[in-house]
């Protein structure tokens, strides 16, 4: 009996407690979870999502917390509980959080999530052409100076330039452009090569006329078709050869002063003073004079010695024919001595 009166004077005092409003409130636990979330999205997707607050509460004011990759603050890119974020470029690596704020002023904040972006791109294009773009047959490309950007799917532009490989790698005739070429992500996932055109001319290289191998041979001096050869002195038409003074045709040859026909020879008066000789009368010095060897004294002259082998010739010539003469006669004179006979 006693302990039914003891459970029933507890109970009023219970009852009498909730009445009035005296009985102290237990704690609860509140906390936002986020609804739509996914592993993984694309570039220039428009993200979809909604917190929401458990246990729920009327009257909480929600805010979406972004903080970007390497930043320490936080910006607060919505104020829904739904939220609709387009991905661009920059959210790759981004940490996303739901805040939901109480009537009373408690904060509540959900679980950050890190934004997983895929970036992919549509294609290149160029930015800066190379330094040079003229180019002779076989000569390597150069791109120093060339700029190449790919274009991401939120429509910015990113440099992959050190990401290019360029073909051709060496210039031949016709080549008009070069390919610069890079691997990229595709909007559906898979990895494709990309390429950018780069325009080029190729010129072939200079040539000789003549068929020489060194552009510059033909201004040097010694070769066959340019000046220094045929004409030059020295050769075959410069004073000091066949054609010069000194020569063939020079004073002391054979058709010269001093040949066996004219005066210096060994049958004619003045061959010291002949033209050409170390005697002449003007003095002058001529063309071969100077290259030309010192002249031989009068009876070792070349020229003394070419006129008396044809003098010596001539006369052997002259002294056979007259023995011929005088034979002949002899001859006829005999046979008219036979006739003459009776």
């Amino acid at each position: 009996m006693r302990c039914w009166h003891r459970n029933m004077v507890l109970l009023l005092v219970l009852c009498l407690l909730l009445m009035t409003g005296s009985l102290p409130a237990f704690a609860v636990t509140q906390r936002v979870v986020t609804v739509g979330a996914r592993e993984t999205y694309t570039l220039g997707e428009t993200l979809q999502l909604e917190a929401r607050l458990l246990p729920p509460e009327d009257g909480a004011v929600w805010e979406w917390h972004c903080r970007m990759p390497g930043a320490a603050e936080e910006t607060v890119v919505g104020r829904e509980a739904k939220l609709m974020l387009p991905l661009t470029a920059e959210h790759p690596g981004a940490v996303l959080c739901p805040v939901a704020i109480l009537p009373d002023g408690t904060v509540v904040r959900g679980t950050e999530k890190v934004l997983e972006v895929a970036v992919w791109y549509s294609g290149l294009e160029l930015g800066t052409p190379p330094n040079k773009t003229k180019y002779a047959q076989e000569e390597a490309f150069d791109p120093a100076g060339v700029q190449i950007f790919a274009l991401r799917g939120d429509g910015t532009r990113e440099d992959v330039t050190a990401r290019c490989a360029f073909e051709p790698a060496k210039m031949e005739l016709g080549v008009t452009e070069v390919l610069a070429v890079c691997t990229l992500r595709m909007e559906n996932g898979e990895e494709a090569a990309l390429g950018c055109r780069i325009p080029v001319t190729v010129t072939a290289p200079a040539t000789d006329p003549e068929g020489s191998d060194d552009p510059d041979d033909a201004d040097k001096p010694g070769n066959a078709d340019k000046p220094g050869n045929t004409d030059k002195p020295g050769n075959t038409d410069k004073p000091g050869n066949t054609d010069k003074p000194g020569n063939t045709d020079k004073p002391g040859n054979t058709d010269k002063p001093g040949s066996a026909d004219k005066p210096g020879s060994a049958d004619k008066p003045g061959s010291t003073d002949k033209p050409g000789s170390a005697n002449k009368p003007d003095g002058t010095e001529q063309p071969g004079d100077a290259d030309a060897p010192e002249e031989a004294p009068d009876w070792e002259a070349p020229g003394k010695a070419g006129g008396l082998w044809i003098g010596l010739g001539a006369g052997l010539l002259a002294g056979a024919l007259l023995l011929c003469w005088l034979a002949l006669r002899k001859r006829g004179k005999d046979q008219e001595k036979k006739n003459d006979a009776p």
